[in-house]
């Protein structure tokens, strides 16, 4: 005999507010009113419903913890939903609170039952939001998915170019049931982007911070710059400074809506060599007499060194 707790597809330890959710999740799922005429589904919310009217109270929990369902064989205190017609379901009491009041909030507002009143106009389902990990590659060339979402139904989806986290996709009708005919709901993939591990993202513009000697930045370089596109030359300019940011036009990323990318800029920061020699110091020393540090001529003119 199947655990209630894998009936509700919760573990032993889950908390009373994790069990209650994985029943409403369920009991909309299996709601006779979602499955009209589908005794597999009608079957399947007795047993969520039964598995949860013993977990949801804390001594049956506890007996049921520690004989499992022995603990109600023979004593009739358990609960037998194969047995109870719809009206009967829908007035239980779980510690107090009936089915109706329980997961009535999952139909919109109707209340169990609304469609069979025969009075109710058809209403969409609910929307569902589903979190993907993506690599950062696909915010770059897009990627394509098949995720099984419903736990049934597996279902191929693009992920665009540009997306960043937090970013919503929507998959139109992939949402859950609608009632009374109604249309389904849409589905949102919200894409979680992993980091790059050298490019700083701002929007549709990358940063990459490269470093250079101090001589390459007073003399000028050419430096071989990694893109997500492949490499580019890129020319320092002589008496760069540290923190000049150089423009590569249209190498960040693909902008989300609209055409075009964003820019890398690349970010530089000056590394300055030890130096032990006494020639070099000296070469050193003499080139600082030619360009004397910002403010040093009024320094001197005022005494101050």
């Amino acid at each position: 005999m199947t655990s209630y707790y894998d009936t509700l597809g919760v573990a032993k330890t889950a908390s009373e507010d994790e069990i209650k959710k994985a029943y409403r999740k369920l009991a909309r799922k299996y709601h006779p009113d979602v499955n009209q005429g589908d005794k597999s589904a009608e079957t399947k919310f007795k047993e969520v419903s039964e598995a949860y009217a013993v977990l949801s109270d804390k001594d049956k929990k506890a007996q049921y913890d520690a004989v499992g369902h022995e603990a109600f064989s023979h004593s009739g205190q358990g609960y037998n939903f194969n047995n109870m017609n719809y009206e009967d379901m829908r007035n239980f009491k779980f510690g107090g609170m009936s089915m109706e009041d329980l997961i009535g909030d999952l139909f919109g507002g109707m209340g169990m039952g609304a469609s069979r009143g025969g009075g109710r106009r058809p209403r969409k389902g609910s929307d569902i939001q589903y979190t993907i990990n993506i690599p950062f590659a696909d915010v770059i060339k897009g990627n394509e998915y098949e995720l099984n979402v419903s736990g049934s139904e597996r279902i191929k989806v693009k992920i665009p170019a540009g997306v960043d986290t937090g970013s919503k996709i929507r998959v139109a009708g992939k949402g859950e049931a609608g009632f009374n005919g109604g249309p389904s709901g849409d589905l949102y993939i919200v894409p979680n982007v992993a980091k790059h591990p050298v490019y700083e993202r701002n929007g549709s513009n990358l940063e990459l911070a490269v470093t250079v000697d101090v001589f390459e930045a007073i003399l000028g370089t050419s430096l071989q710059i990694p893109t997500p596109y492949g490499p580019v030359n890129l020319k320092v300019p002589a008496g760069a400074q540290e923190g000049k940011k150089c423009r590569l036009k249209e190498r960040g990323v693909p902008q989300l809506k609209g055409s075009g990318k964003g820019d890398l800029y690349v970010v530089l920061h000056i590394q300055i060599p030890e130096i032990s020699s006494k020639e070099d110091l000296a070469a050193i020393a003499e080139m600082m007499e030619r360009y004397p540090r910002p403010n040093r001529d009024k320094l001197l003119s005022a005494g101050l060194i």
